[in-house]
């Protein structure tokens, strides 16, 4: 009878302990995971205490749209406001409601529960079966937890939930906007319904964070291509003003420190200005100094809220990753805040145009446009071409830039003007251009691709007034107006 009851405690204590194993998320690590779009959101505890878990926070739209006055919050994570851990094996996990989501870590096949309940109809889990998989080159032991929820449409949908005993959660739903599991929110604040776990068990290698050190360290050598530009249409008066350059910077000397790097260049560098009754152009040959000071906020983990806050006005950071490339990018808003910080709306910046950053050739590289009367304004700082080591990447300029290719091009022919029905472009390369049409609103209304050299454009359906076309690629700008009868 005692071998039996021993017997009986040892099965006990060895179930209890093997469903402590499970746990929602990793406890001593940082877990990257994947929403729409190939975006990259990170889960990292910020402080931990009396069972309570609180994590780095993301940027996202508020869902709780009673709350008047407030578009964006900034106080939680994707996994929730916080997770508490009720026993050994039951956890709330904490939505923006305040109310909680209720995982059994210990649950076995076949068994239901009332996970939520808002209102009436109680949000019920379902655990639907058991698995392996191999995750990051080891197999792990997964339960596969089901749920029906409201989606778009007054319609549902049937979600599943998947829970590792090696790294918690793998997939998941958005706990934060629980239990709707559509996208909310405007531009690039779209938070993620559900999200997946980066690794090899979906094809995706671990991410791979690039510091601010990264970003700098070039060596000697080493040589960029850059072209920038600004471009400007003014309605009233009708004019139009270009500024581009092409340089070429190569590494001649550098020195290292703690917290910075000073690099010495050659600098070969062909401008031209153009407006509407003079071409100008420069070429300069010389050598500069240029420092790069540690950036911590190149260093955050991708999706993680950083603010910058004078007054009620914050400068607000988010950092992109993109998988399996060493490309990095930042996208800083402005946000007004009212009473507490983690409540805000939209301030300016609403085309929150991304800075990219590439591993060990710089940044930030841009392309931005503003829209509005009197008129619209562009500008960009892009890499084309690197060389490090026996690496090369893009399409180099001439070392003597000045006879670019682009200097040997023929303007393109656009025609007639004023136009009516139909609209002749001739490109005489027939390299690949973007070409648009704006009103004099500054809106995009017609946009197509250029890549032959006789072009018909139909632009029948397009109203009387006058516009402004816009074409470029990588080498090339040229910008001008036009009158549609």
């Amino acid at each position: 009878m005692k071998q039996l009851i021993t017997l009986l405690v040892f099965c006990a204590l060895f179930n209890t302990l093997s469903a402590q194993d499970y746990f929602p998320f990793l406890r001593s690590n940082i877990s990257y995971f994947e929403g729409q779009n190939s975006k990259v959101y990170t889960l990292k505890i910020k402080d931990s205490r009396n069972n309570q878990y609180n994590f780095e926070p993301n940027l996202h739209i508020n869902p709780n749209f009673n709350e008047g006055g407030c578009d964006i919050k900034t106080n939680a994570s994707w996994i929730g406001r916080k997770v508490v851990q009720v026993s050994d094996t039951s956890f709330w996990i904490i939505n923006f409601a305040g109310k909680p989501i209720t995982i059994y870590t210990n649950s076995k096949v076949g068994q239901s529960w009332e996970a939520y309940i808002d209102g009436v109809t109680p949000v019920m889990f379902n655990h639907f079966k058991d698995s392996t998989l191999q995750i990051f080159g080891a197999t792990d032991s997964i339960k596969i937890i089901q749920t029906t929820l409201p989606a778009q449409s007054n319609t549902t949908q049937l979600v599943d939930v998947w829970l590792s005993k090696k790294h918690g959660l793998i997939k998941t739903v958005n706990f934060y906007t629980f239990p709707k599991t559509f996208q909310l929110g405007i531009l690039t604040y779209q938070f993620p319904s559900t999200l997946t776990l980066i690794s090899e068990a979906n094809t995706n290698l671990p991410l791979q964070n690039i510091t601010w050190s990264d970003i700098y360290n070039f060596d000697v050598g080493d040589e960029f291509h850059y072209l920038d530009y600004n471009f400007r249409m003014n309605y009233q008066p009708n004019s139009i003003t270009t500024d581009t350059c092409r340089s070429i910077y190569i590494v001649y000397q550098k020195q290292s420190f703690n917290d910075s790097f000073q690099y010495k260049f050659t600098r070969r560098q062909y401008c031209t200005y153009k407006d509407n009754n003079s071409v100008s152009s420069t070429l300069v040959t010389d050598s500069i100094d240029i420092m790069y000071a540690n950036n911590t906020l190149l260093d955050e983990e991708p999706g993680v809220t950083q603010m910058n806050r004078t007054g009620n006005l914050s400068e607000v950071y988010t950092i992109e990753l993109k998988r399996n490339t060493i490309e990095k990018a930042t996208y800083i808003t402005e946000i007004l805040f009212g009473e507490h910080d983690t409540c805000g709306f939209l301030a300016a910046d609403l085309n929150n145009t991304p800075q990219n950053y590439y591993k060990g050739a710089g940044g930030p590289y841009y392309e931005e446009q503003i829209n509005g009367f009197p008129g619209i304004s562009s500008s960009a700082h892009q890499l084309v071409y690197y060389k490090k080591s026996n690496q090369t990447w893009g399409n180099p300029w001439p070392q003597n830039v000045s006879l670019s290719k682009t200097q040997q091009q023929h303007s393109f022919a656009i025609y007639p003007n004023p136009a009516k029905n139909w609209l002749f472009v001739n490109n005489p390369n027939t390299l690949m251009f973007g070409f648009k049409l704006l009103n004099i609103w500054g809106e995009v209304v017609f946009e197509t691709i250029i890549n032959t050299s006789e072009n018909n454009l139909n632009i029948s359906e397009l109203k009387s007034g006058i516009y402004f076309y816009h074409l470029r690629n990588e080498e090339q700008l040229e910008s001008g107006k036009l009158v549609i009868d």
